[in-house]
């Protein structure tokens, strides 16, 4: 007996179709149900279907893995990352969570307000947020608990991140 895959929601599978063949990919006619995972620079991103609400879908951006055992817990850390969290959610989309051991930036999309082109300024986006919530992690490592909001220059040099011509598509297994 053959075991199939279920199907993405057709609005769904159609997003992400033209999503990949726009990036110069071929698309299966099917994809897998759990989404794609794209990689751009050796950061990882989730495309998934929303579990409740199939005109919603989610993007996932892996940002760090924690280890318990190391100084990146500091109190301190967590208290300014929270602050941040707080400050940009309702303007940015974006938000700051922790998973599984990993730091993961996360946004929610409507599949009908969405096409290839603003997926792919998604994703932009997000990995560049991802870059720079790297370098400002880091730099949280020093502060102290506290009420008042750390200023902290996150200013790269860098450019940012460009999603065309770099990603790497895989199913989510």
């Amino acid at each position: 007996m053959t075991m199939t895959q279920p199907a993405l929601p057709p609005q769904f599978n159609a997003l992400l179709k033209g999503f990949i063949e726009k990036n110069g990919h071929n698309a299966p006619e099917s994809l897998n149900a759990s989404g794609i995972e794209i990689e751009v620079g050796g950061v990882t991103a989730r495309i998934y279907p929303h579990l409740e609400d199939e005109g919603r879908f989610l993007i996932d951006i892996f940002a760090i893995v924690l280890d318990p055992d190391e100084e990146e817990l500091k109190p301190g850390r967590w208290l300014a990352l929270h602050e941040m969290n707080a400050a940009t959610r309702f303007t940015t989309g974006w938000w700051i969570v922790v998973d599984g051991g990993e730091l993961i930036l996360t946004r929610t999309e409507l599949l009908d307000q969405t096409n290839p082109e603003n997926l792919e300024s998604l994703l932009a986006d997000g990995f560049e947020r991802v870059e720079t919530l790297r370098a400002g992690f880091t730099k949280l490592g020093d502060i102290e608990p506290s009420l008042e909001f750390p200023e902290i220059d996150l200013t790269e040099e860098d450019e940012s991140p460009s999603v065309a011509g770099q990603i790497h598509i895989h199913d989510i297994a």
